[in-house]
């Protein structure tokens, strides 16, 4: 996929609505998927269980937030998944150099992520 958006919208239940969508470009079609997000214990801590499939869940914990919210680093519940989330559709290479050097000191899949394209 490509041109691949996450949307986040706190629920008045004090859930998230995510709202994945991306362009598949095999289908030549637009596909979306809604979840719904949890947080697990305190919001400060950014752990949350979401789910996209009825009642099954997967942990996302937050390792890594820029100061300003330009994006994040997330893990899954045992560390085989990893993502990077960014408020712009690219990452100055000064940031994902640290967000590498963060990944591998912590043994995270760095070398497995998948970086989306995105059209101009």
């Amino acid at each position: 996929m490509r041109d691949v958006t996450a949307h986040y919208t706190l629920q008045a239940d004090g859930s998230v609505q995510v709202l994945n969508r991306g362009f598949d470009m095999k289908k030549n079609d637009w596909r979306q998927a809604i979840g719904k997000a949890v947080f697990i214990g305190e919001p400060q801590q950014a752990s949350l269980k979401v789910s996209f499939f009825g009642p099954f869940y997967g942990g996302y914990h937050v390792v890594a937030l820029d100061p300003e919210y330009r994006w994040s680093m997330v893990v899954g519940p045992d560390r085989d998944y990893l993502w990077i989330l960014s408020r712009t559709p690219h990452l100055d290479p000064a940031v994902k150099t640290q967000l590498r050097d963060k990944a591998l000191g912590w043994s995270l899949p760095f070398d497995r992520l998948i970086w989306v394209a995105h059209q101009p």
